[in-house]
């Protein structure tokens, strides 16, 4: 709980005795960067990820399939041919 008292604010915790005194311009400071303070937005529907998802794992699979590709090629051309 916070109290304004003359030029300062004083704060008590819940079930606790201590009383804290708090200077006032600090105590506005805190207040005005506060009311700055913005909700997050909503984080945007299921169905709205769902085809950037399965777009990235269809660029994933290609991409997986390619360098199988290539790495096979590769690997082939390297290798000694065993017909004469």
């Amino acid at each position: 709980m916070v109290n304004k008292a003359g030029d300062e604010y004083e704060a008590q915790r819940e079930g606790e005795p201590a009383v804290y005194v708090i200077d006032s311009a600090a105590f506005d400071d805190l207040l005005k960067q506060i009311s700055g303070i913005k909700p997050a937005p909503k984080p945007a529907a299921k169905s709205d990820q769902v085809p950037i998802l399965n777009g990235l794992l269809t660029d994933l699979y290609e991409l997986t399939m390619a360098a199988g590709y290539y790495g096979l090629v590769s690997t082939r051309r390297s290798q000694p041919s065993s017909f004469p």
